[in-house]
């Protein structure tokens, strides 16, 4: 295993115990909340840690899974130390914190699975164009209306593929540019 696979294991392992200490309620929950950390854990152990080429339908669904869960156990790390931190706060309000306590390990998961699938949709609906006119004391006048196309956060991989890119590439020279950056 590489340092990289074993820095990915350890980093896995420790939020997954503290996520699964503070939101499992029994073993076949701990067993669930495990699922998404181990399909991220596939990720660089198993296909980033090889060079065999792995594109089947199987090896594509696992990757959309694998990056799904990457999402989610973002959003589920960072509720569950929200939760964690207004348990802190709530301490001298009983009602309150027997509220939150109750309350928060169904707002952790349904929060953080709202919070993936808003950022899978905005992902998958394309690219967004933002215009925006910056005016620069002292320009030549030669670059007045000088147009910049700059695409910026175009993560392509096994989700965002050859389509996606395409309909950048398109947008971006329908807006007949004098420059693209990427």
């Amino acid at each position: 295993m590489t340092r990289f696979a074993l820095v990915v294991t350890a980093l896995l392992a420790v939020v997954y115990s503290y996520v699964a200490s503070r939101l499992a309620v029994g073993p076949v929950s701990a067993v669930l909340l495990a699922v998404p950390f181990l399909l991220i854990w596939i990720l660089p152990v198993y296909y980033w840690g090889s060079s065999r080429s792995r594109e089947g339908l199987i090896d594509k669904l696992i990757h959309r899974a694998s990056y799904l869960s990457m999402a989610w156990v973002s959003f589920a790390l960072v509720f569950t130390l929200a939760r964690d931190l207004a348990l802190l706060a709530t301490l001298g309000a009983p009602t309150l914190h027997t509220m939150v306590a109750t309350a928060g390990v169904p707002v952790v998961l349904g929060g953080s699975l709202l919070a993936m699938a808003c950022g899978a949709a905005a992902a998958f609906r394309g690219p967004r164009l933002e215009r925006i006119d910056l005016p620069v004391a002292g320009l030549h006048p030669d670059l007045d209306g000088f147009r910049i196309v700059q695409i910026s956060d175009l993560h392509v991989g096994p989700n965002i593929g050859r389509r996606y890119v395409q309909r950048v590439a398109e947008l971006s020279r329908s807006l007949q540019p004098d420059l693209i950056v990427l």
